[in-house]
């Protein structure tokens, strides 16, 4: 059996977002799929990056997409978040495409089984018949489990309590893809979640964020393939024979933080287990060109045709205006940059006040007393011009200053 895995599409209505999740998602068919010609599709989770709206860009797209896979093989489709994966039934418009392979969407926690007619729920004859056995988590949210009559359970006992609930259902599950396991039988759990230490883009642990669960939770199952979406960074954890969990990542890059490759899974069944191979897609490149000092368009040859180009750069207040971002654009397009947007930290003037400076006499005392306080020099010149100011009225310093340079220029001659 031969699975292919991808997750976190998020179709979005963005324009460039689209187009380059559009040719993604035909790499995958067009160079993968129609060639590798897997058993099954497998999406976990997010499929849309936020609420949809049938005959929108991004649910057209998302259907294509679908309708391409499933001409290929069965398609399952696991819920993601609520954030993502919105209104509730959004995902039901898959179910209903006509095509030459079933498609399956799994909004609730449920375990069925792939035959030679298609998806159908597991019962104990259906083992028998299974080519496949999917148990599919789709994502578990607290303010899900508030909304079922759990709202006057604190944050901490809720968080043991999901804990709990999940490793029972994992356990159960357990029970059934044991015996199709000694039958040869390959088991897969497809999910929408967090593993305990899964690593963000940026590298970060993931903690406390969601509802977690660890690798020895997942063994519960007993699967012998976990495939996960909802963590955009691709990785996986290998525990022997018995136990491969993969993380896809998503199919593009969604902003600046998601340097690393994108791509999905295949992953091919040998009668005993799971092979996994990554495939990469060709992403859009999110360029951040970050400037120590001021920014020159000498780093700006960096680009190349397609980047999507953020830069960032730190400056004092009284510089932010000798910088020409307006330049500084015309050239990144010019290189062929898809998009340009600058994120910059200005670093205001901090004044500095001198502790009883209004009780001093004299401007003298006052500026000295503020230089000491902003450890500013006070040159004897400046105190000459100070006094003069104090003496003179404007009319007789502008005299004085006339009388000096006629004398320079008399002297010159």
């Amino acid at each position: 059996m031969k699975i292919l895995h991808t997750a976190d599409l998020h179709f979005d209505n963005n324009p460039a977002f689209l187009r380059d999740i559009v040719k993604c998602c035909n790499y995958l068919l067009s160079h993968h799929a129609k060639e590798e010609k897997p058993d099954v599709i497998v999406v976990a989770g997010d499929t849309f990056n936020q609420g949809s709206i049938l005959g929108s860009p991004a649910t057209i797209e998302a259907i294509n997409f679908v309708m391409g896979c499933a001409e290929i093989a069965p398609v399952l489709i696991v819920k993601g978040t609520l954030s993502h994966d919105s209104p509730p039934d959004c995902l039901d418009v898959f179910q209903n495409l006509k095509c030459s392979n079933p498609v399956h969407v799994a909004k609730a926690i449920e375990q069925i089984a792939l035959t030679e007619h298609g998806f159908a729920q597991l019962t104990t004859e259906k083992i028998a018949e299974a080519k496949a056995i999917f148990s599919c988590l789709p994502s578990v949210s607290k303010s899900n489990f508030i909304a079922n009559g759990n709202s006057d359970n604190a944050i901490a006992k809720m968080n043991y309590e999901i804990a709990e609930l999940l490793r029972d259902v994992f356990q159960g599950w357990g029970v059934v893809n044991k015996i199709a396991n000694s039958m040869g039988i390959p088991t897969i759990l497809c999910g929408h979640g967090t593993v305990t230490g899964a690593e963000a883009s940026t590298g970060q642990k993931i903690i406390g964020r969601d509802i977690e669960f660890s690798l020895n939770d997942l063994a519960l199952a007993k699967a012998r393939l976990v495939a996960l979406g909802h963590i955009h960074k691709q990785q996986s954890w290998n525990l022997g024979e018995e136990l491969n969990v993969c993380y896809c990542g998503s199919i593009t890059r969604n902003d600046h933080a998601e340097t690393e490759d994108k791509g999905f899974y295949l992953h091919e069944w040998d009668g005993e287990k799971f092979a996994s191979k990554f495939v990469i897609t060709p992403a859009r490149v999110m360029r951040t060109i970050a400037y120590e000092v001021l920014p020159t368009i000498d780093r700006l040859d960096e680009i190349n045709e397609g980047d999507e180009v953020r830069i960032t750069y730190t400056v004092n207040q009284e510089d932010a205006a000798k910088i020409d971002e307006a330049e500084l654009e015309r050239v990144a397009r010019e290189k062929g940059a898809a998009s340009f947007k600058i994120s910059k930290t200005v670093v205001p003037i901090v004044r500095s006040r001198s502790e009883g400076i209004s009780k001093l006499k004299t401007l003298e005392e006052k500026l000295l007393s503020w230089g000491e306080a902003a450890n500013i020099e006070i040159t004897e010149s400046v105190i000459d011009k100070l006094r003069l100011v104090e003496t003179h009225t404007a009319d007789e310093i502008i005299a004085t200053y006339k009388n000096e340079n006629s004398e320079e220029v008399a002297n010159a001659a």
